[in-house]
């Protein structure tokens, strides 16, 4: 009887999902803390945080766009991709 916990070896398709899993948890932890200070930025109301607001929601949306591609999530991708282009032609409006 084999009473090993862990496997002995891991196979390459089980080392590629461990590590897209590790990249995706990473991520989307970086991501929504990014989007958190956004948001915080846009309650205070101040007129000189809104480009600070747009630049790190950019961030974190195009964090979680990565983790939806991960995930291969539709849904989740749909809104991600249109939120990051609403935000980035936010930033361009505000660079003109």
């Amino acid at each position: 009887m084999d009473y090993t916990v862990f496997p002995l070896e891991e196979t390459e398709k089980e080392r590629r999902q461990r590590i897209k899993d590790n990249i995706a948890w990473y991520l989307k932890w970086f991501s929504s803390i990014v989007i958190v200070i956004a948001m915080s930025m846009r309650a205070t109301g101040e007129v000189q945080y809104q480009i600070f607001d747009l630049w790190f929601s950019t961030i974190g949306v195009f964090g979680w766009l990565g983790v939806s591609l991960l995930w291969k999530d539709r849904a989740l991708i749909m809104l991600n991709a249109i939120g990051l282009l609403i935000l980035l032609s936010g930033i361009l409006k505000t660079l003109v």
